[in-house]
């Protein structure tokens, strides 16, 4: 899950300063706005731009994968939009959405974030039939920045209702790694079709861990749990390289616009040092990373063909 640009800014690049990225996963609503005709203006003009980039496509089918000397991109939602309908979520399905979670960090009326751990804040009946519908319309679910209590309703639910439903987190790392209320428990890794660790260095350790070491360390219990070719590396970072003074006011305007307040246990640099150098060829940096070699030599495919195959099952042919 990455970012192709800072808070506030249209998501354009020079071709000297595009990503080094051949698929990338985009949010293309901001996560507090609810209303759905505000989400569905804010998606069609991220869309837009996005797409006026040069060699940038839209993945909407198993085939669009295979164009070369581009970059694929596919759009999600990290809140659902407020009062949903089945005519709602065929309507976001058409215009491009593939991802969606239920909530981002408070509850919603379909369940809970992962800043709402009260018992009263889990998968809601609502939450049940969105899920249904998602289902229908071929929505997949994304519990990145679920709570815990909605996580497992959710796929008990999915369990229990045999729902024909992919369920992934695009940028969520390993609770047992790190226990941040933003990771999942190996009971929920081991249920999903996918997990992409993030690059957020407080959901990866303590200020003082080396944050590329504990990246290595999530991806390694994520592998452990779940298995060779479900992980990957979800940044939820901008594939931009900057310097440290650039990133410590992009973290100051992220906490302003998310409203933070040091809920989320951030702290500065939010990111590895190299990946904000070099965050245009991010993943080249991880894959020369001496924390990652035996990660890349248990599963290469962490630096992105799995998310490709992953892709490449969850997708309609047509």
């Amino acid at each position: 899950m990455a970012f192709f640009a800072l808070p506030g800014q249209p998501p354009k690049f020079a071709l000297g300063s595009r990503p080094r990225l051949k698929l990338a996963q985009l949010t293309s609503a901001k996560p507090f706005v609810r209303d759905l005709g505000e989400v569905i203006k804010e998606h069609d003009d991220f869309k837009k731009t996005v797409l006026a980039n040069p060699n940038v496509y839209e993945v909407r089918i198993r085939e669009d994968l295979d164009r070369a000397a581009s970059i694929g991109v596919l759009f999600g939602l990290q809140n659902a939009p407020e009062h949903l309908t089945l005519a709602d979520l065929w309507t976001l399905k058409h215009r491009g959405v593939k991802f969606m979670s239920l909530a981002y960090d408070a509850a919603t009326e379909y369940g809970g974030g992962f800043l709402s751990e009260r018992v009263d804040d889990r998968l809601t009946v609502y939450g049940k039939k969105v899920i249904e519908w998602m289902a229908q319309v071929g929505i997949t679910l994304d519990l990145s920045h679920a709570g815990h209590f909605t996580m497992f309703e959710a796929m008990e639910f999915i369990r229990q209702r045999n729902l024909p439903i992919w369920v992934v987190a695009t940028h969520s790392g390993c609770y047992s790694a790190c226990p941040h209320p933003r990771n999942l428990p190996d009971e929920i890794l081991k249920a999903i079709d996918y997990a992409g660790m993030p690059g957020i260095s407080f959901y990866l350790g303590t200020k003082n861990n080396n944050p590329l070491e504990r990246m290595a360390r999530h991806a390694e219990c994520a592998i452990s749990v779940m298995g060779k070719g479900k992980v990957g590396i979800g940044s939820d970072c901008p594939h931009i390289s900057m310097t440290m003074e650039e990133a410590g006011a992009n973290f100051k305007r992220m906490q302003e616009m998310l409203k933070t307040g040091g809920s989320f246990g951030e702290f500065f640099p939010d990111r590895p040092p190299e990946l904000i150098k070099h965050g245009a060829n991010m993943f080249k940096v991880i894959e020369h990373s001496p924390h990652m070699e035996l990660v890349l030599k248990s599963d290469p495919g962490v630096l992105g063909a799995n998310f490709r195959n992953f892709l490449d099952l969850s997708l309609p042919p047509v």
